[in-house]
């Protein structure tokens, strides 16, 4: 997945490391700690623009996004001539050989902060849009018990988790490589009446979404039907989220279903450890690899 240069420099292949130091003009050295070189790393990037406008001006945007799209890393076999060019020049590119490339993190770190990319319907624009506590909901829903230091360690860790969970079950692949055929609006799926699923309470601002959701799941699974569970499934698994929209006067607001444009990332080399309800441990190691 997407990787901190800060901690692999060290491993890349010659040409590799002077390709991103020619890049970014500045020198990778072993004294610096990762933490000081993830900070000198962003500013580096900063110097150059704001990513999304560095993107726009060399014309490298799409193929960037389409590695974003599949987790933050693509394989040979996933890429023709002209999108492994691009991504060969791409200064937010890591190739840690010839056949695997990632988007670096310090520069994912940039982007999503970015108000342009958090309306691109990538999931990690909307882990960056929702509020903390939205995104602890989440993480309680997948009984994710994870220390973090900060909200920006928790939007990477809940991301990665989803990723690892997409990647792992290979149930979900076919389904994130089709067009989902998914219904326009939450409400359309939940009802506004409490007495049918706890969304209702979302709808009048009583609880967070993901509060409401997990209630749903675990108090009111036996009575929904296919298309209900299929979308809680969806938003659990964060291959689709909400977003409001603003209200005509006099209408309720509604809150349309968006699919993520993150696909599956099908080329883990390993098989992870997926947190689920009757596994609440990640793998520490398979984290460490991601972000």
């Amino acid at each position: 997945m997407s990787l901190y240069l800060s901690e692999v420099y060290h491993d890349l292949p010659s040409s590799e490391l002077l390709r991103i130091q020619k890049n970014l003009k500045i020198i990778l050295r072993n004294q610096d700690s990762p933490d000081s070189l993830k900070y000198y790393i962003r500013q580096s990037y900063q110097r150059a623009g704001r990513p999304l406008d560095v993107l726009d001006r060399s014309g490298l945007k799409a193929s960037f996004f389409r590695l974003v799209e599949s987790f933050g890393v693509l394989h040979a076999d996933q890429m023709d001539a002209a999108l492994k060019s691009e991504l060969l020049r791409n200064p937010y590119t890591i190739w840690t050989d010839d056949c695997n490339c990632h988007a670096s993190a310090e520069a994912l770190d940039l982007l999503y902060q970015d108000i342009r990319f958090k309306k691109e319907d990538f999931l990690l624009g909307f882990l960056a849009r929702i509020g903390a506590r939205e995104r602890r909901e989440w993480m309680q829903w997948w009984q994710m018990n994870a220390v973090v230091s900060s909200e920006r360690d928790r939007i990477y860790k809940l991301y990665t988790h989803l990723a690892i969970l997409r990647s792992a079950d290979l149930s979900l692949f076919q389904e994130d490589v089709v067009d989902i055929d998914l219904p326009e609006y939450l409400n359309d799926v939940f009802a506004d009446d409490p007495r049918e699923t706890p969304v209702a309470w979302y709808y009048r601002e009583v609880l967070p979404l993901y509060h409401s959701l997990r209630e749903t799941e675990e108090q009111h699974s036996a009575g929904l039907n296919g298309v209900q569970k299929r979308v809680l499934n969806m938003l659990k698994t964060g291959r689709a989220f909400v977003r409001a929209e603003k209200p005509t006067f006099g209408e309720k607001t509604r809150y349309r279903l968006i699919v993520s444009r993150e696909r599956v990332a099908a080329l883990v080399p390993a098989a992870p450890v997926v947190a689920n309800e009757n596994n609440p441990a990640v793998s520490e190691s398979r984290q460490e690899v991601l972000f």
